[in-house]
């Protein structure tokens, strides 16, 4: 008798063992392929909607929600997948106080619960009443972590030394009737569950990219290995008036014939090989939209996740109007230097401290000085001792800020020792921060006006004495008579 019921534990031993390893086969041989799913899809809805589908068809039960936290721990229904027999929870944004007050911190610290039957479970009846408002018998919760130590620190925690945050949830619910859930099962949905967290990251990273170079103020493309365009931002359509649904899938150098006018290519070809290479001052000409002027491109490898160069990656700077601006700025300095060179008055360049940096020909001759042997000597070297300290006085005032110019007649020493006068206007040139930078000078020379001065002022002494010591009267009238 004791033989025959020996034999009846075993065979239900086997019987056990046998439904488990099939059980075992079913759910835990299954991962890789539905992991191998839920990583080729590129956007977060069909990698949730794989999920769900799969775990439901798999399980076998009547409903299969991806639940999201809010910042409030409150939560959406992201996506669902439901047997006939439950109702729809999709789009619902579900808030239960046991929840928040007790199962968060349980499920961040990456706790999974399992609910056999709401009325039997040591529950609390406020949590018993939230899960009948969904049409819930049993159900199996299961936390969706990611390993992100960059995200908000209110949603981290500490498991095996990562950091984790709180994704969301992955629920099986069981509607119609209670239900058992098996070792194997929980098993399967934590595995499941670590690669959904996975996918869901690689897809918020994605999106993440996208929504950076959407927003680069800066053009970016990317392009495959045959230069076909892979990408086109939203600042390439402004600086081409090309929009991207016209060059996506297409050869560079077929939508646009200049790059290999322009020499362009090499600088594609080069990413390809693994160079990072910049080209600099190239013009561009958009016929068919009329879109002209210059960009700079910085050009870099685009790699897989293995390493290998699969394509190249550009960031384009339209710099037109800084071409513009630099090339208006060489013009006014070739034309500040013809004007400075052929001046008919001396001009000249004097660092702050009173040397000069430039010296024109105009003034060279006027002091008899070559410009390098100017570039030697200071405005003191060359000012009469008599008038330095007024030179002086004006020439700080100008690096105080009290004045922004000056005129001055001023006397100066000639190489030959003779005094020469010289009308000096000096204004500052101060940088973008107003700092000062150096003086630009005027010396128009007036000797000859001042020695005529000083004639005029002695005939006019000599008459004066000379009229003054006749006895006689004298006249001095106009044709008309007039005195």
């Amino acid at each position: 008798m004791a033989s025959l019921i020996l034999q009846g534990y075993i065979q239900m031993f086997l019987k056990d063992l046998s439904a488990s390893s099939l059980l075992s086969t079913k759910l835990l041989g299954r991962i890789p392929a539905i992991a191998l799913r839920i990583y080729q899809s590129a956007e977060l809805d069909q990698i949730l909607g794989t999920t769900v589908a799969e775990v439901r068809q798999l399980l076998n039960c009547d409903r299969v929600v991806i639940y999201r936290f809010n910042p409030d721990w409150s939560g959406k229904i992201m996506v669902e997948s439901t047997s006939s027999e439950a109702f729809s929870l999709f789009g619902q944004t579900i808030s239960d106080p046991c929840l928040q007050t007790f199962w968060v911190e349980q499920y961040r610290n990456g706790r999974v619960s399992t609910i056999d039957d709401i009325y039997m479970a040591d529950i609390d009846p406020c949590h018993v009443q939230f899960l009948e408002t969904l049409g819930v018998k049993a159900n199996l919760v299961v936390p969706i972590l990611q390993n992100d130590s960059l995200l908000d620190d209110a949603t981290l925690v500490s498991t095996t030394g990562a950091s984790k945050r709180l994704w969301g949830l992955l629920i099986a619910h069981q509607c119609i009737t209670p239900r058992i859930w098996q070792k194997l099962e929980i098993a399967f949905l934590q595995q499941l569950a670590n690669h959904v967290a996975t996918a869901i990251q690689k897809a918020e990273l994605v999106e993440f990219s996208k929504q950076l170079i959407q927003s680069s103020v800066d053009g970016i493309v990317a392009f495959d290995g045959d230069c076909r365009y892979l990408a086109w931002n939203s600042a390439m359509e402004r600086l081409t008036g090309v929009k991207d649904a016209d060059v996506i899938g297409k050869c560079a150098f077929e939508c646009f014939p200049f790059l290999r006018e322009i020499g362009e290519d090499q600088y594609f070809h080069a990413a390809l090989r693994g160079e990072s290479v910049i080209s600099t001052d190239r013009p561009y000409v958009i016929p068919e939209t009329g879109h002209q002027g210059y960009f700079e491109g910085r050009y870099s490898p685009l790699v897989n996740e293995t390493g290998e160069t699969v394509g190249g990656l550009c960031i384009m700077r339209d710099i037109t109007e800084r071409k513009r601006t630099e090339d208006a700025l060489r013009e006014s300095k070739q034309q500040f230097r013809q004007s400075f060179d052929t001046a008919a008055i001396g001009m000249s360049i004097v660092a702050l401290e009173g040397q000069f940096l430039k010296a024109n020909a105009a003034l060279c001759e006027m002091f008899g000085y070559t410009e390098r042997e100017l570039q030697s000597l200071s405005f003191y070297d060359l000012t009469h001792p008599d008038d330095l300290d007024t030179g002086v006085i004006y020439h700080n005032k100008l690096l105080a800020g009290e004045l922004s110019h000056f005129h001055l007649e001023k006397r100066y020493r000639h190489k030959n020792g003779q005094t020469i006068w010289g009308l000096l206007s000096s204004s500052l040139v101060r940088d973008r921060q107003q700092r000062p930078l150096y003086l630009v000078s005027q010396i128009q020379e007036i000797t000859q006006r001042k020695q005529a001065e000083e004639l005029l002022k002695t005939t006019n002494a000599e008459m004066q004495a000379f009229f003054a010591a006749m006895n006689d009267l004298i006249f001095v009238f106009d044709r008309e008579g007039h005195y």
